[in-house]
């Protein structure tokens, strides 16, 4: 034999490597697979996370708290409150955060009460009475057609409106001078006829009334008090500063003689109906809409009205509050809200009128030596509520004529509601 003979388990070993190169190859390809499907997770891992990192958040903050470790424990739901205000989840409340907590914190030390203002040193009383109709729900674009709201049972939803049915103080008596803030601020018996002035001025640069307000603040003078007063017969919790301009009260003085004032003014308020623990329900009347005939003097009230107008099929705009971040709004018709004088203010004793020599005097009847008619007061009082008012809007095709007499273009406004009022 010329060559050497392979062994004999030389086949065997050849074929037991191959074997394992296989094995290899496979394992290299399912760790190949497993890479690319870890690496394929990822992103969808990330976006996991992203989404709830809130939800992550708000677990380790209420296992492990913010920050150090507190060596106190605190009271169940303080840390479901500091998250509720905590808007943005950075552990920290900033001025905009902490603005609610401070409105409450003042609601607590501006607590009042239904205001009592004094008869005075005159002893002379007013006797205003109060009368209403509740809110037709009818009316209101959130009623279903089976008589009942969208989102349930109105008297469950919406309890504090659906209880509001009478006036909370019926008849109240005043004292005559109080009424000595609708006067002009200067020199009464020659005051100009036509000019507006503030009876309330409206507050400026200022948070407001946040929403989640459930009392009103404190009277901040004589006549805040006054119409804190006369509101209150309604309800007792209402606002003389709404949340939303316009704001405040205005006033004009109509027509004169050579004692007495014709007075119309103008109050935007609102009123705040629920109780906790319920959310806030903000109740607010297209305007309230007054005339007040005083001596010049102050000490002697003729005739007080106050009413909300029922001239338009809307008239009251709502808001209230369904969760955190979460509120809803509507409008409706209230067919009657209104204050007025029994009769002329004479001198009281324990309640008692000891003067009935006026009882039936009528407003109407004065015979005025200057006067601008009651339609343009009220006109001009809209006017320095709303400044855009002050330009004349006509019906288009009124405008179309004008426009081709003066040679100028039309600028046309479409409208839902109206803007000259607060249920638009």
């Amino acid at each position: 034999m010329s060559g050497r003979e392979p062994p004999a388990s030389a086949p065997a070993a050849g074929h037991q490597s191959t074997q394992r190169e296989q094995r290899q190859t496979k394992r290299r390809a399912r760790l190949k697979t497993c890479c690319w499907h870890f690496l394929a997770s990822i992103p969808l891992v990330l976006a996991l996370l992203a989404y709830n990192a809130r939800f992550i958040l708000d677990e380790y903050v209420a296992y492990y708290g913010y920050g150090e470790a507190l060596d106190y424990e605190l009271p169940p739901g303080i840390m479901d409150a500091f998250r509720y205000y905590d808007q943005d989840g950075d552990g920290y409340l900033d001025p905009y955060e902490f603005a609610p907590l401070g409105m409450m914190v003042r609601e607590e030390e501006d607590q009042f009460e239904f205001a009592d203002p004094e008869l005075g040193p005159e002893r002379e009383g007013l006797i205003v009475k109060a009368s209403m109709q509740p809110l037709k729900l009818d009316t209101m674009t959130k009623f279903g057609d089976k008589q009942d709201f969208y989102f349930g049972a109105p008297d469950q939803i919406l309890p504090g409106l659906t209880r509001w049915k009478s006036p909370q103080h019926p008849l109240h008596i005043y004292g005559a001078g109080n009424f000595r803030v609708f006067l002009p601020p200067s020199s009464p018996a020659s005051y100009p006829l036509g000019e507006t002035y503030h009876i309330i001025e409206p507050l400026r640069n200022e948070l407001g009334v946040h929403m989640n307000r459930y009392r009103p603040p404190r009277p901040l003078g004589k006549a805040d008090s006054l119409l804190y007063a006369l509101l209150s017969q309604f309800h007792p919790n209402p606002f003389v500063q709404t949340r939303f301009g316009p704001r405040g009260t205005v006033a004009v003085v109509r027509a004169r003689n050579n004692s007495l004032l014709d007075i119309v003014f103008r109050a935007h308020a609102e009123f705040q109906l629920n109780e906790e623990p319920n959310y806030p329900f903000w109740f607010t009347p297209s305007q309230l809409s007054g005339r007040l005939v005083i001596h010049s003097s102050g000490d002697h009230v003729l005739h007080l009205s106050l009413a909300v107008p029922t001239d338009r099929h809307l008239n009251v705009d709502m808001e209230w509050i369904t969760g955190k971040g979460s509120n809803e709004v509507d409008i409706g018709y209230l067919p009657s809200m209104e204050l007025h004088s029994t009769q002329p203010s004479s001198v009281m004793e324990n309640g008692t009128q000891l003067d009935t020599r006026e009882a039936e005097w009528n407003p109407d009847q004065v015979e005025w030596e200057q006067e601008i008619p009651l339609e343009e007061a009220r006109e001009l009082l809209k006017k320095a509520m709303y400044p855009f008012k002050k330009v004349t809007y006509r019906p288009f095709l009124e405008a179309l004529e004008e426009a081709v007499l003066r040679g100028k273009l039309v600028h046309s406004v479409l409208l839902w509601g109206a803007l000259d009022d607060q249920s638009c």
